[in-house]
């Protein structure tokens, strides 16, 4: 495929090229005269680093942390006080990385050592880029958590007490003191008292007497009464009985009694035995 290449009318480069020109001519110049003029630095800007001795704790943590070993402290600790006091702490910015390593495990709040903007740092003399202890100062930055000012609610009280009417606080003096008041307890509320059923009535007594021991040795119990309800099938049946004899002899035929009618079971059938003896007799006498 083809490149096209987009043809604009001859002399069109020229026009645009003298616009921008002309452009950056009416805008606000942003060249500074230096060095009679300092130019703006950024707010994170690692320039010259900044060491603050009252701040520091002498941990020696940038020292520790420094890739190409910078730094340079030394310490000892107060027999009185018993705090770390720093003798020097050394910097060579001739190998400095300017990574802000040594600003960033610094634990105390402001930061004992932090890079700040001085950034004119050329030298003929290797050895002058060793700064120490001396060397590194400049304000201190701002703390990471401001304190609490607590000064200001103070203030503003005041000119409210003092615009108060004097006439408001006399008849608060004339007053009595009050007798101290107690907090009152809250009230306890007891719960709702849910009503309770009505109970039934107790059954009646019937719980039968036991008779005393000596008139149950001498008076025996009455035999308990039954109903009449179950002899009237006995009568029934035995009225039905009768019924049926009296048909028979009207018919003809001899009355039965039960043992005829039905013969038990367990009954075995006797068998005469001198019948049988006189019959098997005669036959035995016989020769065989």
């Amino acid at each position: 495929m083809g490149v096209k290449v987009k043809r604009s009318l001859p002399g069109m480069g020229v026009v645009r090229s003298a616009a921008i020109s002309m452009r950056h001519v009416l805008e606000r110049k942003k060249t500074v005269q230096y060095p009679d003029e300092a130019p703006a630095v950024g707010f994170r800007f690692r320039g010259r680093h900044i060491f603050h001795q009252d701040v520091c704790i002498g941990c020696t943590q940038c020292e520790r942390v420094c890739p190409v070993i910078a730094i340079k402290m030394e310490t000892h600790k107060d027999p009185t006080s018993r705090k770390v006091v720093t003798d020097r702490f050394a910097l060579d910015l001739g190998i400095c990385y300017y990574c802000g390593l040594c600003e960033e495990v610094c634990p105390t709040d402001p930061k004992a050592v932090h890079l700040g903007p001085d950034f004119e740092l050329a030298t003929h003399d290797r050895r002058l880029l060793i700064y120490e202890m001396d060397q590194l100062t400049g304000p201190k930055p701002l703390p990471s958590k401001p304190k609490p000012v607590a000064a200001a609610p103070a203030a503003a009280e005041k000119p409210a007490a003092e615009a108060a009417p004097p006439a408001a606080e006399k008849p608060a003096a004339e007053a009595p003191p009050a007798a101290p008041t107690t907090p009152a307890e809250p009230a306890l509320t007891e719960p709702a008292a849910v009503p309770e059923a009505p109970l039934p009535d107790a059954p009646e007594d019937h719980v039968v007497p036991v008779a005393e021991p000596e008139k149950v040795d001498a008076e025996p119990a009455p035999p308990a009464q039954t109903d009449a309800a179950p002899a009237e099938p006995e009568s029934e049946a035995k009225a039905g009985g009768a019924s049926d004899e009296a048909t028979d002899a009207a018919e003809g035929k001899s009355a039965t009694t039960a043992s005829e009618t039905v013969k038990p079971v367990s009954e075995p059938e006797v068998v005469d035995e001198t019948t049988d003896d006189a019959a098997s007799g005669p036959e035995e006498d016989k020769p065989a």
